[in-house]
């Protein structure tokens, strides 16, 4: 039995995080590939029996991870960005469009399920009003819509979990005791929660500011007062761990008294090995033939959800706000279905089951909406976006970090020739001010970067900074942007580059590249097809892409960058 266990929680971890690998690899959502990967791994081979593994504590724990997983997009949720067009549509997609959803997803679960009891049909409907940030987030950075569409998905896909869940164990009640009372339990759970969570992050927040907490434990620490704010309040109201959570990452990422760098990339880690397990696990209990038995009233079901519903939601929630047409679209095309209601759908089938009352049809109907939308919505996102026009374009951005004169001359070099620049330039008031420039520069702190729009299209960055510190923050304020794949060091004469990072152009040290340019050599760009002169730097593809490792055949439509040495430039042009 033990070694059972065992490969089932190895296949857990290497199915979870190794089906978000492949589909990130494929640029599709993750939740695609988890889903059949957690059905393989249950019902078809019996690899992964979650029930007989984790017995009763398996809900609880389920619960707990979905409230970590909360907290992790609670703080990626910033009050400054819910402006006067993002605010109200926001209220209004979780109080009205909430109501909505659940009572015509409820209708339409009656009418299409007839042989279910009305208050088992109003219990699915609030099952399915949850979205979620493990799939909303996933299929947003795949379409990349611009604002208000990004912000207003983001905040309802967070913010309406809680929400959700709690109607649904509202529901629950109502179905098991059939006491249309226990409605009003939402206002004191969320009231509940939001103490909990205002608690727990304000304590938080006073031991980091006095240095309480080592670095190293900084991460340990957080998680620490998440839990005990989710149990804490869970103790008082069943559900409103879930509030408390969220509220804890909202808080955080709100306040300007610590630094948190850290907790983001802990939590995006943490994240990715939650949402694996939770998707295999649950996915692993699922019932085939009866999913099989409820699949074409469920395709049904979604299509209603999905073409009817919410399109009426989101007219609703956007009218009269100032929001374009394309953006009401998008916003009306996107809502998948994600790890609570998965959550959730299991852990009512089994109280109702304990009760006397089994529905055997729940949690096939649930996950089928699960599968249908996630595969509908994964897939439609990014087309959906470029035809209306409010998806963002592939990321072309090269950002440069630094200020000498031959960092200058080559984004002058790349700005003409039609790649997109920014150049980072840290407390430099003279090159902030300077009008000739054609390109982007940035000169406030390192820590706001990260924050700020213009680096959402960066798809490369190079630290060429003569600080050394300033490239190190740069390097960790910009690898969670570019990836490891984007991001790139020019050290000093003697130094090494950071190892996250790679030395671009084939230099030796910043000093080499400075000491050419001032000696008079210059950044050029060679036409398409053309030999490069000079020594060629960086290549530049067909799509507008930069290589700032040069090395394979040449493309018809290739360009090059090059560094021309002052014996070539005579009459020559920077860019031609």
């Amino acid at each position: 039995m033990d070694r059972e266990i065992a490969l089932g929680l190895a296949a857990i971890i290497i199915l979870g995080v190794g089906a978000q690998w492949l589909a990130a690899r494929l640029r599709i959502p993750g939740i695609l590939l988890l889903l059949p990967a957690g059905l393989l791994a249950g019902p078809v081979t019996g690899i992964v029996e979650p029930d007989e593994m984790f017995g009763e504590a398996l809900f609880p724990t389920i619960s707990m991870a979905v409230g970590v997983l909360l907290f992790e997009g609670g703080l990626g949720l910033r009050l400054r960005d819910l402006g006067p067009g993002i605010r109200t549509p926001v209220l209004r997609l979780i109080t009205i469009g909430v109501a909505i959803t659940w009572v015509l997803g409820a209708f339409a679960v009656e009418l299409l399920f007839g042989e279910l009891p009305g208050q088992i049909s109003f219990l699915i409907g609030a099952v399915l009003v949850v979205s979620g940030p493990t799939v909303v987030g996933p299929i947003l950075r795949l379409a990349r819509p611009r604002d208000p569409s990004r912000s207003i998905l983001s905040w309802e896909g967070i913010t309406i979990d809680p929400i959700g869940a709690t109607l649904g164990i509202v529901m629950l009640d109502v179905a098991l005791a059939g006491d249309p009372g226990e409605f009003v339990r939402i206002i004191p759970t969320a009231l509940v929660g939001i103490a909990f969570g205002l608690a727990a992050a304000a304590l938080l927040i006073v031991a980091l500011r006095r240095y309480a907490v080592p670095d190293d434990l900084e991460v340990a620490v957080a998680l620490l007062f998440v839990i005990a704010a989710y149990i804490g309040a869970e103790r008082v109201d069943t559900e409103a761990g879930l509030f408390a959570t969220t509220v804890v990452g909202i808080a955080l990422a709100n306040q300007r008294w610590v630094p948190l760098r850290s907790l983001h990339l802990f939590g995006r880690t943490l994240g990715a090995l939650i949402i694996g397990g939770l998707f295999i696990v649950l996915a692993a209990r699922v019932d085939l033939e009866a999913v099989e038995r409820v699949a074409v009233p469920t395709l049904a079901l979604t299509a209603v959800l999905v073409f009817l519903v919410r399109p009426i939601v989101a007219w609703l929630a956007t009218w009269r706000q100032g929001i374009d047409l394309s953006d009401r679209g998008f916003i009306a095309g996107l809502a998948p279905r994600g790890i609570v209601a998965a959550a959730t759908s299991s852990l009512f089938a089994i109280k109702l089951q304990q009760a006397g009352s089994p529905v055997p049809e729940l949690v096939p109907i649930v996950f089928g909406v699960i599968i249908c939308t996630c595969l509908l919505y994964g897939l439609a996102a990014r087309p959906l976006a470029l035809a209306l026009g409010v998806g963002r374009g592939e990321r072309r951005t090269v950002v440069l970090v630094g200020n000498e004169p031959w960092v200058v001359q080559l984004a002058t070099a790349l700005h003409g020739a039609g790649v997109r620049v920014l150049l980072v330039a840290t407390g430099d008031d003279e090159l902030r001010d300077r009008t000739d420039l054609p390109f982007d520069v940035f000169t406030d702190g390192l820590s706001d970067l990260e924050e700020d729009p213009l680096i959402e299209d960066a798809a490369v960055a190079i630290a060429a900074s003569q600080i050394e510190e300033r490239n190190q923050l740069a390097l960790s304020v910009l690898a969670e942007t570019v990836g490891r794949r984007g991001l790139f060091h020019v050290p000093g004469e003697g130094e090494t580059a950071d190892p996250r990072s790679r030395i671009p152009f084939g230099a030796r040290s910043r000093e080499e590249l400075a000491g050419e340019v001032a000696a008079g050599a210059r950044f050029e760009i060679s036409g398409s097809g053309s030999t490069p002169a000079g020594r060629a730097l960086a290549r530049i593809g067909p799509d507008g892409r930069v290589d700032c490792l040069p090395v394979g055949t040449d493309g018809e439509q290739t360009r090059w960058v090059c560094l021309v040495p002052v014996s070539q430039t005579a009459g020559a042009s920077p860019v031609s």
